[in-house]
């Protein structure tokens, strides 16, 4: 996981269009492919913020963030994410 994510915005766009603001909270590298969790900037002091899972990819210069939709896979990231956490709480 990367120490330097800590206060990194960017605007995201939901199903319905609708932008938001978000924070890079952590990334992760799972099976060979990065992803990073952020967390819309509203919702950062609420108790369970809602976590949103984004694939991240280098395509020439830029940089993209892809939904992640496979629901298992979704899954898979958390734990390993999951996991990672309660490693680091070990040490």
């Amino acid at each position: 996981m990367s120490e330097n994510n800590e206060n990194l915005i960017v605007t995201l766009v939901d199903e319905e269009d609708v932008s938001f603001d978000a924070e890079l909270i952590d990334s992760i590298m799972y099976d060979n492919h990065i992803y990073n969790f952020f967390v819309p900037v509203e919702e950062i002091d609420n108790e369970e913020p809602q976590v949103i899972i984004l694939e991240y990819k280098e395509e020439g210069e830029d940089i993209v963030l892809l939904p992640v939709e496979n629901e298992v896979l979704l899954d898979e990231i958390w734990q390993a994410y999951m996991d990672e956490l309660d490693g680091e709480d070990e040490d």
